[in-house]
């Protein structure tokens, strides 16, 4: 997956360049390596079938894969699967995916640590530019697909004076839609979505690193089966 940059310049980081004390592991199929939380993990269930551990703690030795979908749809070729049954398990592990990466900003709302739309972001950014020393929290900026041009901008300018004024550029993934980020947020449509703290930023981030990382081959966007910038 090439780096990319939103519409309006919004940066999306290359997850390799940020500093992690995850362990790394090799995946089982293109032998690629990157960190536990980036790769998706399987264990062998008691019926000798691969189990996707999304969580990364059942039970067992795992084999750890980089979950484009030509990685995913090699691992269940070899493990016996074929043709329709392989399509069936893809559109299974994206759905889980999705399905994790969902309840992972939902828990943070349910702790505190959510926070959306521009007021917040323009809240957000006026706090850190007026603390002590410049400092500030862990977030994580989540950009809905169909945010419209001049909400874009907007957004952009906060960033820029965020980056100005306290030398931090936020991270910023995009994907979704307003419609679902409004879901989670309790109805209506919701442009961006703001994840706080060390612990939820680093779980959300790696569930949006796997599903885009699953995405972007499904949607044809890859290039032949190169895997993305950030893994190792």
């Amino acid at each position: 997956m090439r780096r990319k940059k939103s519409r309006e310049g919004a940066s999306r980081r290359d997850l390799s360049t940020m500093k992690s004390d995850q362990p790394v592991r090799t995946c089982a199929v293109s032998r690629k390596s990157g960190t536990k939380n980036q790769l998706l993990r399987f264990v062998v269930g008691p019926d000798g079938l691969l189990v996707e551990d999304l969580a990364g703690k059942l039970p067992g030795r795992g084999r750890y894969v980089v979950p484009t979908r030509h990685n995913l749809a090699n691992l269940f070729k070899r493990s016996g699967l074929r043709g329709a049954a392989v399509e069936a398990r893809l559109d299974r592990i994206g759905a889980a995916l999705s399905r994790r990466l969902l309840d992972g900003i939902s828990l943070s709302r349910r702790g505190g640590q959510l926070r959306w739309g521009l007021r917040a972001v323009q809240e957000l950014v006026s706090a850190a530019v007026a603390g002590p020393n410049g400092h500030v929290s862990p977030m994580l900026w989540l950009l809905a697909t169909d945010t419209a041009t001049h909400t874009r901008e907007k957004l952009d300018q906060q960033r820029r004076k965020l980056r100005a004024s306290v030398q931090v550029d936020p991270e910023i993934h995009e994907l979704l839609d307003r419609s679902c980020f409004g879901t989670l947020c309790g109805g209506g449509d919701v442009a961006l979505l703001i994840v706080l703290g060390g612990g939820m930023v680093e779980r959300v981030r790696a569930d949006v690193f796997r599903l885009q990382t699953f995405l972007t081959q499904e949607m044809g966007k890859s290039t032949g089966n190169r895997e993305p910038d950030s893994i190792i």
